[in-house]
């Protein structure tokens, strides 16, 4: 069975780097013509720059970056998080590894046969073997695994503390992309001049989608005075209704009611067929003349067709893909990974004055 798995260190937040550009190439103004950029081929003495080259590898390079960020930001935090502790150890007199044991592993609470239970319940989409295995079969990994997040919590919070105490500041910075936001598109929350923007790429035949959408709502929940979300729609190729479902989300836009139709999508199983989209427009109040015209007019089209145009340039290649102030983060990310980009991101806007 695989579960999530956790390292004796501070669980590791993903988040991006700024990387310098490209150096000018040397130019020779007698034999070659004046370039600006750097140079990687010539052809017939025509130069052809880096700059043309990685335009067709845009999308690649964005992720490449990223995951150049995680890498370090994960031995950043790792290291961090050993000097920290070696220092407690050493002011008490004992080793890391028994400083971790008082502090972390001793204080994490058994779960109960109950905790297993609801974990076995809320999960069995996620593992395969909660779906072919009884609970009763499971029980003891499943508690193994449990005490392990309790343990991973309860050391993420231990080295928080001892951060603060130490004055951490993080002066390493997270690759940003330039997120294009049209005017018109379906956002909530405290609107453009919020500190905090999340740009979500979604697709609603997306079922990844509908697990990132419980979490995002809870962020919402919680933030929504601070943080502004942007939808905009990526429906993947290889999905045939995610596109006509997009269509009918903004349809429903067009009557006031996008957020509840799109909470309707992510939430509600169905085939997202025209007589389902038509069926969920009257659960959610919709006048359905108005609504079939829209669906038929073609008036949104263009709209989702910019929307997906405009994320495959800003490197986006599966759903969901949300960028946090431009910072890029593929796939489901938990509410907790979320809350502290949004804390980080806050603490960027508005720093806490110096003590």
């Amino acid at each position: 069975m695989r579960f999530a798995t956790v390292t004796p260190v501070l669980f590791l937040i993903a988040v991006l780097l700024t990387v310098s550009g490209c150096a000018t190439g040397e130019e020779t103004a007698t034999e070659e013509p004046a370039v600006t950029g750097e140079i990687a081929a010539y052809l017939d003495g025509e130069p052809i720059t880096l700059d043309e080259v990685d335009e067709f590898i845009k999308g690649d390079l964005i992720q490449m970056k990223q995951q150049v960020y995680e890498k370090r930001r994960g031995i950043l935090e790792q290291l961090v998080s050993k000097k920290l502790a070696e220092k407690e150890a050493e002011a008490r007199g004992i080793t890391t590894q028994e400083y971790y044991q008082l502090e972390v592993v001793s204080k994490v609470a058994e779960p109960t046969s109950g905790d297993g239970l609801a974990f076995y319940e809320q999960n069995k989409a996620r593992y395969k073997d909660f779906q072919t295995k009884s609970y009763e079969e499971l029980a003891e990994p499943i508690k193994q695994n449990l005490m392990q997040i309790r343990a991973n919590e309860l050391q993420r919070t231990l080295i928080a503390g001892l951060k603060e105490k130490a004055g951490f500041r993080l002066v390493l910075d997270a690759p940003r992309v330039e997120v294009t936001i049209p005017a018109g598109e379906p956002e909530m929350g405290a609107g453009a001049g919020a500190p905090i923007t999340i740009v979500e790429f979604s697709d609603y035949q997306c079922p990844y989608c509908k697990r990132a959408f419980p979490e995002i709502d809870k962020l919402m929940a919680e933030y929504g005075d601070r943080v502004r979300l942007v939808y905009r729609d990526y429906p993947l190729e290889n999905h045939d209704k995610a596109r006509p479902a997009a269509v009918a989300a903004r349809c429903a836009g067009d009557q006031g009611k996008y957020w509840e139709y799109h909470e309707n999508m992510m939430t509600t199983a169905g085939s997202l067929d025209r007589s389902d989209l038509l069926t969920r427009g009257e659960k959610v109040g919709l006048d359905a003349t108005a609504f079939t015209l829209c669906l038929d007019s073609g008036t949104h089209d263009a709209a989702v067709e910019t929307a997906f145009t405009d994320g495959a340039a800003m490197g986006v290649s599966g759903t969901p893909t949300l960028f946090v102030n431009g910072r890029m983060m593929v796939g489901v990310v938990p509410y907790a990974t979320l809350k502290a980009i949004v804390d980080e991101e806050l603490e960027r806007a508005e720093p806490t004055p110096a003590s």
